[in-house]
Protein backbone atom coordinates (compact mmCIF):
# COMPACT_ATOMS: atom_id res chain seq x y z
CA UNK A 1 0.00 0.00 0.00
CA UNK A 2 1.48 3.53 -0.93
CA UNK A 3 0.92 6.31 1.40
CA UNK A 4 2.88 9.26 2.70
CA UNK A 5 1.08 8.83 6.40
CA UNK A 6 3.53 7.98 8.96
CA UNK A 7 2.97 7.21 12.68
CA UNK A 8 5.08 10.20 14.26
CA UNK A 9 3.42 12.14 11.96
CA UNK A 10 -0.12 10.92 13.01
CA UNK A 11 1.58 11.86 16.62
CA UNK A 12 3.19 15.06 15.88
CA UNK A 13 0.05 16.34 14.38
CA UNK A 14 -3.09 15.28 16.90
CA UNK A 15 -0.87 16.56 19.71
CA UNK A 16 -0.20 19.73 17.89
CA UNK A 17 -4.03 20.64 16.50
CA UNK A 18 -5.57 19.40 20.12
CA UNK A 19 -3.37 19.87 22.83
CA UNK A 20 -5.71 19.79 25.67
CA UNK A 21 -7.75 16.90 23.94
CA UNK A 22 -7.86 13.42 25.68
CA UNK A 23 -6.59 11.04 23.42
CA UNK A 24 -7.45 6.98 23.20
CA UNK A 25 -5.42 5.08 21.37
CA UNK A 26 -6.10 1.19 21.19
CA UNK A 27 -3.66 -1.38 21.84
CA UNK A 28 0.12 -2.07 19.46
CA UNK A 29 1.14 0.10 17.00
CA UNK A 30 -1.13 3.31 18.07
CA UNK A 31 -0.24 3.33 21.74
CA UNK A 32 3.16 2.41 21.08
CA UNK A 33 3.56 5.10 18.64
CA UNK A 34 2.39 7.85 21.20
CA UNK A 35 4.43 6.18 23.89
CA UNK A 36 7.77 6.48 21.94
CA UNK A 37 7.38 9.79 21.00
CA UNK A 38 6.65 11.09 24.96
CA UNK A 39 3.84 9.81 27.41
CA UNK A 40 1.22 12.60 28.56
CA UNK A 41 -1.22 12.17 31.21
CA UNK A 42 -3.92 13.06 28.67
CA UNK A 43 -3.62 9.74 26.87
CA UNK A 44 -4.98 6.48 27.92
CA UNK A 45 -2.84 4.21 26.59
CA UNK A 46 -4.80 0.64 25.98
CA UNK A 47 -2.72 -2.70 26.53
CA UNK A 48 -5.90 -4.87 26.52
CA UNK A 49 -9.30 -4.54 25.18
CA UNK A 50 -9.34 -5.02 21.83
CA UNK A 51 -12.47 -3.57 20.13
CA UNK A 52 -13.35 -1.57 22.21
CA UNK A 53 -11.08 1.72 22.21
CA UNK A 54 -13.96 3.95 20.37
CA UNK A 55 -16.54 2.84 23.08
CA UNK A 56 -14.02 3.92 25.78
CA UNK A 57 -14.15 7.20 23.92
CA UNK A 58 -17.88 7.70 23.06
CA UNK A 59 -17.78 6.93 27.03
CA UNK A 60 -15.88 10.20 27.84
CA UNK A 61 -16.90 12.06 25.42
CA UNK A 62 -20.31 11.82 26.72
CA UNK A 63 -18.85 12.44 30.38
CA UNK A 64 -16.90 14.81 29.19
CA UNK A 65 -18.49 17.24 26.40
CA UNK A 66 -16.48 20.42 27.60
CA UNK A 67 -13.29 18.19 26.22
CA UNK A 68 -12.38 16.81 22.71
CA UNK A 69 -12.03 12.99 22.41
CA UNK A 70 -9.62 11.63 20.26
CA UNK A 71 -9.74 7.85 19.62
CA UNK A 72 -6.69 6.50 17.44
CA UNK A 73 -8.54 3.08 16.44
CA UNK A 74 -6.62 0.25 14.32
CA UNK A 75 -8.49 -1.53 11.69
CA UNK A 76 -8.11 -5.01 13.58
CA UNK A 77 -9.86 -3.13 16.50
CA UNK A 78 -12.32 -1.24 14.83
CA UNK A 79 -13.44 -4.66 12.71
CA UNK A 80 -13.62 -6.29 16.98
CA UNK A 81 -15.70 -3.99 18.26
CA UNK A 82 -17.40 -2.78 14.71
CA UNK A 83 -21.54 -2.44 17.10
CA UNK A 84 -19.82 -0.01 18.86
CA UNK A 85 -20.21 2.48 16.12
CA UNK A 86 -24.04 2.21 15.89
CA UNK A 87 -24.38 3.15 19.70
CA UNK A 88 -21.87 6.04 18.76
CA UNK A 89 -23.47 7.59 15.89
CA UNK A 90 -27.19 7.62 17.72
CA UNK A 91 -24.96 9.31 20.70
CA UNK A 92 -23.82 11.86 17.85
CA UNK A 93 -21.40 13.25 20.53
CA UNK A 94 -20.36 16.86 18.25
CA UNK A 95 -16.53 16.42 20.77
CA UNK A 96 -15.56 12.85 19.52
CA UNK A 97 -13.09 12.54 16.51
CA UNK A 98 -12.93 8.78 15.41
CA UNK A 99 -9.67 8.76 13.64
CA UNK A 100 -9.17 4.87 11.96
CA UNK A 101 -5.38 4.45 11.44
CA UNK A 102 -6.01 1.79 9.04
CA UNK A 103 -3.03 -0.48 7.97
CA UNK A 104 -4.57 -3.56 6.31
CA UNK A 105 -2.88 -6.05 9.10
CA UNK A 106 -3.79 -7.46 12.49
CA UNK A 107 -0.19 -5.71 14.29
CA UNK A 108 0.06 -7.55 17.09
CA UNK A 109 0.01 -10.90 15.42
CA UNK A 110 2.72 -10.45 12.64
CA UNK A 111 1.17 -8.61 10.25
CA UNK A 112 -1.72 -11.24 8.64
CA UNK A 113 -4.25 -9.15 6.63
CA UNK A 114 -7.14 -7.39 7.92
CA UNK A 115 -11.04 -7.45 6.36
CA UNK A 116 -9.87 -3.76 5.26
CA UNK A 117 -7.66 -5.44 3.07
CA UNK A 118 -9.53 -7.77 1.23
CA UNK A 119 -12.48 -4.47 0.60
CA UNK A 120 -14.28 -3.90 3.88
CA UNK A 121 -14.63 -0.13 3.73
CA UNK A 122 -14.59 1.31 7.49
CA UNK A 123 -15.86 4.52 6.19
CA UNK A 124 -19.53 2.98 4.16
CA UNK A 125 -20.24 1.86 7.88
CA UNK A 126 -19.62 4.81 9.49
CA UNK A 127 -21.45 6.89 7.39
CA UNK A 128 -24.33 3.91 7.80
CA UNK A 129 -23.97 4.05 11.31
CA UNK A 130 -24.46 8.04 11.72
CA UNK A 131 -21.35 9.53 11.81
CA UNK A 132 -22.22 13.52 10.92
CA UNK A 133 -18.55 13.94 8.96
CA UNK A 134 -16.74 11.19 7.03
CA UNK A 135 -12.95 11.83 5.69
CA UNK A 136 -10.26 9.82 4.14
CA UNK A 137 -6.82 10.68 3.88
CA UNK A 138 -3.73 9.25 2.39
CA UNK A 139 -1.23 12.33 2.69
CA UNK A 140 -0.32 14.20 6.06
CA UNK A 141 -1.24 17.08 4.54
CA UNK A 142 -4.63 16.24 3.85
CA UNK A 143 -5.05 14.21 7.74
CA UNK A 144 -4.05 17.83 9.20
CA UNK A 145 -6.20 20.04 7.21
CA UNK A 146 -9.42 17.65 8.09
CA UNK A 147 -8.19 17.52 11.86
CA UNK A 148 -8.40 21.44 12.08
CA UNK A 149 -11.54 21.80 10.00
CA UNK A 150 -13.00 19.13 12.53
CA UNK A 151 -10.99 21.63 15.96
CA UNK A 152 -12.90 24.37 13.88
CA UNK A 153 -16.43 22.97 13.39
CA UNK A 154 -16.74 20.04 15.44
CA UNK A 155 -19.24 17.29 15.06
CA UNK A 156 -18.94 13.98 15.45
CA UNK A 157 -16.23 12.06 12.74
CA UNK A 158 -14.70 9.81 11.78
CA UNK A 159 -11.41 9.61 9.53
CA UNK A 160 -10.14 6.93 7.82
CA UNK A 161 -6.00 7.14 7.22
CA UNK A 162 -4.14 4.63 5.09
CA UNK A 163 -1.06 3.96 6.72
CA UNK A 164 1.61 1.23 5.53
CA UNK A 165 2.53 -1.77 8.16
CA UNK A 166 5.03 -0.70 10.64
CA UNK A 167 5.77 -3.06 13.22
CA UNK A 168 6.54 -0.45 16.01
CA UNK A 169 8.25 -2.42 19.13
CA UNK A 170 6.71 -1.95 22.52
CA UNK A 171 8.23 0.90 24.95
CA UNK A 172 11.42 -0.11 26.59
CA UNK A 173 9.52 -0.37 29.92
CA UNK A 174 6.24 -2.20 30.61
CA UNK A 175 3.47 0.30 31.34
CA UNK A 176 1.59 0.66 34.59
CA UNK A 177 -1.68 0.28 34.35
CA UNK A 178 -2.88 1.37 37.20
CA UNK A 179 -0.41 4.57 37.13
CA UNK A 180 -1.46 4.88 33.41
CA UNK A 181 -5.87 5.12 34.66
CA UNK A 182 -4.70 7.36 37.72
CA UNK A 183 -2.84 10.09 35.35
CA UNK A 184 -5.60 10.11 33.01
CA UNK A 185 -8.43 10.44 35.68
CA UNK A 186 -6.07 13.08 36.74
CA UNK A 187 -6.09 14.64 33.53
CA UNK A 188 -9.70 14.10 32.72
CA UNK A 189 -10.94 16.20 35.14
CA UNK A 190 -8.54 18.71 35.00
CA UNK A 191 -9.63 22.12 33.80
CA UNK A 192 -8.62 23.32 30.42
Amino acid sequence: MSTSISYDGIVATVRDVFPDGLIVPNLGTNTAALMHNGERDEEFYMWGAMGMVHSIGLGLALTAPHRTVVVLDGDGSLLMGMAGMSTIGAAAPPNLLHVLVDNQAWGNTGGQPTHTARGVDPAIVARGCGYRVVERAEDEATMRAHMEEYARQPELTFLHLKVGFLDIPRPPEDPDPIGIKTRFMRACRASR
